[in-house]
């Protein structure tokens, strides 16, 4: 996850980011699985993985939610995310279930108020496209369409990502820890090889 002592994971996508927000779209059955980068705090090493392990990762007590949004706001959500690339940004959207490729040739438009909270966004984006997996074929995430997302309390209900998924509408779902579905996801697949997650999947691309 470290690369070179920075923290990858708040300006690019890891293969512990894919990880985990594919245990939070198994542990909602959402669409989607979502994260910011920020959320992780540590890296997990080869071998057996412990409570510990995960914990060390995602250490602040978060449960697990789920929402539905609509596509426009889902994209002006990944547009808060990579305003301040190449930049770190705690906001940084890791993904599962969706890839998404933008530049940071085009100036960020987004507007945050005093609160550093999201207002808007102008006349440019920065978000070249992005796409939804269903029924095995990729389709790109439309404006009107609605979709499930889901992720950590603090993301989808407590105004991460600058408040921008703060809109969208909380569906039930358990509310399990976020450790606990990590957990759980580890005894789904029985065994986490290299083949499954020892590189990234290409969710996330720049263009610079």
């Amino acid at each position: 996850m470290l690369k070179d002592g920075e923290r990858e994971v708040r300006r690019g996508e890891t293969n512990l980011s894919d990880f985990l927000t594919d245990a939070f779209r198994a542990a909602t059955g959402a669409d989607i699985g979502i994260m910011n980068g920020g959320g992780i705090r540590n890296q997990i090493d080869a071998g057996n993985i412990t409570f510990g392990d995960v914990y060390s990762v995602i250490p602040f007590n978060n449960t697990v939610r789920m929402l539905r949004c609509t596509g426009q706001q889902l994209l002006d959500a990944l547009e808060v995310s990579v305003a301040l690339a190449p930049e770190e940004n705690g906001d940084f959207l890791q993904v599962s279930g969706m890839r998404y490729t933008y530049t940071t040739k085009v100036k960020s438009s987004v507007m945050l108020d005093h609160n550093q909270l999201f207002v808007g966004i102008g006349d440019t984006r920065r978000i070249i496209s992005a796409e939804v997996e269903r029924n095995g074929e990729w389709q790109p995430i439309h404006p009107d369409s609605t979709y499930t997302l889901g992720g950590q309390s603090y993301i989808l209900v407590s105004k991460g990502a600058s408040g921008a998924l703060q809109y969208m509408q909380e569906i039930e779902c358990e509310h399990i820890g976020d450790v606990q579905a990590v957990l759980n996801y580890l005894d789904q697949l029985g065994n986490v090889t290299a083949e499954d997650y020892g590189t990234t999947q290409q969710r996330i691309l720049c263009i610079d």
